[in-house]
């Protein structure tokens, strides 16, 4: 069957936040670790420090709370204001695929290309 498939990054002067920036973001949360977040997505941990200091240099502050190790061992966890991006982004997701699904059907199937 035939959909459309939009993806949405939020844009500079380079793309910085999207699906799989959120999907980390996600993760971390899940797990209380940058480290386990990225195993669970097949990245490398470099790639996904990278990723996640590219987010907070364009905002200007920290989106994840890194701990360093020790006794208690280190961890990371969504800053308040990580959390309300990445509910943002989702609420935004969501009306994005419903217009764009309501764009389809008018321009693909009740236009030209309708069976």
């Amino acid at each position: 069957m035939v959909r459309p498939k939009v993806k949405v990054q939020l844009v500079a002067d380079a793309p910085f936040f999207g699906p799989g920036v959120c999907e980390l973001m996600e993760r971390i949360e899940e797990t209380g670790s940058l480290q386990k977040a990225c195993l669970a997505m097949n990245l490398s941990y470099s790639k996904g420090s990278r990723m996640i200091h590219g987010l907070d240099r364009q905002y200007g502050h920290p989106m994840v709370e890194r701990r360093v190790g020790g006794s208690d061992g280190g961890g990371s966890t969504l800053t308040e204001e990580g959390r309300r991006l990445v509910e943002t982004y989702k609420q935004m997701i969501a009306e994005v695929e419903s217009e764009t699904e309501r764009l389809y059907k008018k321009y693909f199937e009740e236009g030209d290309f309708a069976s």
